[in-house]
């Protein structure tokens, strides 16, 4: 009797030891690739967004829209980009921007977000309060944020760790950026963007 008793006594301390015990909180993250057909959030609760290496695209009529405190991350690929063909909402706030970078901390790792549309209906980008990290390809026309057939804005940003420029705007697109920093570009800070389209602060200006 006092054995079994025993036995008893053991495995109710080993209970009440595991459901005190504190649980670990599980980390989100969601992987995504290829085609966005329709409207979509990203919601903070499933940051960190790890794009596959050959890259996203947010297909015309479609509108990506990113919450503030999101951290996209880009496998490494001179080819994985965010190709918006259609919308891309990405408004951060001062306490929680928005951050695309790679998963790996080199200039170059990925290659940026390219704004495409068509003559007819040109992509938007609407960007504040967001950073771009270790993007951009060597060339002459490769930039962490290129736009061609584009309608894009960036206000309160920072584009930074290029391997080639920090913007690229062709004559086709309207570009309009307001104090944004660059830092660390490869090439130029921007590329073919008419001069007063942009109003920066540089590092460490107020």
């Amino acid at each position: 009797m006092k054995k079994y008793t025993s036995y008893f006594l053991l495995a109710l301390a080993l209970l009440l030891i595991t459901s005190h015990s504190p649980t670990r909180a599980e980390t989100n993250s969601a992987n995504v690739c290829e085609t966005i057909n329709t409207d979509t959030t990203w919601l903070l609760t499933s940051s960190p967004y790890v794009v596959c290496s050959g890259g996203l695209t947010v297909a015309s009529g479609a509108t990506l829209t990113i919450e503030p405190g999101i951290v996209v991350q880009f496998e490494s690929g001179i080819s994985n980009k965010l190709n918006v063909q259609g919308a891309l909402e990405a408004i951060g706030t001062v306490t929680q921007p928005i951050t695309f970078t790679g998963l790996v901390a080199a200039p170059g790792s990925w290659a940026g977000v390219y704004v495409d549309g068509t003559s007819v209906t040109p992509a938007l980008a609407n960007l504040s309060y967001v950073t771009l990290d270790y993007g951009g390809v060597s060339g002459s026309d490769r930039a962490q944020v290129y736009a061609d057939r584009a309608v894009v804005t960036i206000t309160q940003s920072l584009i930074r760790n290029s391997a080639g420029n920090g913007v690229y705007a062709s004559m086709l697109a309207q570009f309009d950026a307001h104090s944004t920093n660059f830092v660390g570009m490869a090439r130029t800070e921007t590329l073919d963007v008419p001069r007063h389209s942009i109003y920066r602060r540089r590092s460490g200006a107020d």
